[in-house]
């Protein structure tokens, strides 16, 4: 009776298909049925048959529940995914797959707080489970715990390697806790798997910026520089990309090279106000009246704060002197 009642709430919790509706009973609750339809994302119909498996089994294993969970999330139902979970733990409250699941569909919600926690128990009774560590890493990275996440990101690094995703959160939290050197090294491993996107080398690249990471990583201006290139190759109008090669080729003496991508931020981006300032402080430095009047009044037209704009009338000074 107990399991009649729980199949009766379930099936009104998730949305499940009466049995006469959707596939048989027998091939509801065939486990090998429900893998098939996981494995081919079929999410409808594998949620509708791990759920079976979960009761023809009369609740002995959480895997079948943590499946249909599973199933739904990717459906993105999240309410029924949480309360599916939610009935897996009536029976299991200490199952560490379904603590992990529990997590990820309140991250999926946005509850990263209280998926922090059940991310923390399930390793706690399985220290061995990469999701989990990869996942409790990420919610503390969101929740601004950077520090907190550095050990269970370098854990996932020791029980399975290295992967684009760990060594790019690994290098967010130790940005985030104040190893800006630590993060370079980070990126440089996490780029030679693939698959990073233009934010994350803009990101990257700014670290050649840092002050220790130039003095502890001699190579950094150079490979960063070589990270921005390619983001413009990815995407010619990266507004952002061209600023940051302008503020490293001026870091460097390059100062041609530095009005050049000054001057193409500005084309792509005719707000960008940083670049605008930037290339009148350099024409002004070349005593050329033309070009620095023309980016003062282009950047007073932005510029908000009275003490940067009193900054920006002081390069005209020579010009009106003379």
């Amino acid at each position: 009776m107990r399991f009649a009642l729980a199949f009766v709430c379930a099936l009104a919790a998730c949305g499940c298909q009466a049995v006469n509706e959707g596939p048989s009973r027998a091939a509801s609750s065939d486990p090998i049925a429900a893998t098939e339809a996981t494995e081919r994302g079929d999410w409808k119909d594998a949620a509708d048959r791990w759920f079976a498996v979960y009761l023809a089994d009369t609740g002995k294993s959480a895997h079948p529940i943590v499946q249909s969970a599973h199933a739904l999330l990717m459906l993105k139902d999240l309410e029924n995914a949480n309360s599916m979970v939610d009935l897996g733990m009536k029976e299991h409250p200490d199952d560490p797959e379904l603590l992990e699941m529990k997590g990820l569909v309140l991250v999926s919600m946005s509850f990263r707080r209280p998926a922090e926690k059940y991310f923390q128990r399930a390793i706690e009774i399985d220290p061995k489970r990469p999701v989990s560590l990869l996942a409790l890493g990420r919610a503390r990275i969101e929740l601004g715990l950077e520090s907190a996440a550095i050990a269970p990101l370098q854990e996932v690094l020791r029980l399975q390697g290295g992967s684009f995703e760990t060594y790019s959160l690994l290098a967010r939290a130790l940005k985030g806790s104040g190893d800006p050197s630590g993060s370079y090294v980070a990126w440089k491993k996490a780029f030679e798997f693939g698959g990073s996107s233009i934010e994350d080398m803009l990101t990257a690249s700014a670290l050649s910026l840092d002050p220790d990471v130039r003095r502890q990583q001699p190579d950094a201006a150079a490979v960063c520089r070589g990270w921005l290139e390619k983001a413009i190759a990815m995407d010619p109008q990266c507004t952002t990309a061209h600023f940051q090669l302008g503020v490293l080729s001026e870091e460097t003496g390059a100062y041609d090279a530095a009005i050049e991508h000054y001057r193409r931020a500005v084309e792509t981006d005719p707000s960008c106000l940083i670049a605008l300032r930037n290339l009148a402080v350099l024409y002004s430095g070349r005593s050329d009246e033309a070009k620095t009047r023309e980016m003062v009044q282009r950047a007073l037209q932005l510029e908000q704060d009275a003490d940067r704009r009193r900054a920006l009338l002081k390069l005209l000074d020579p010009f009106t002197r003379k």
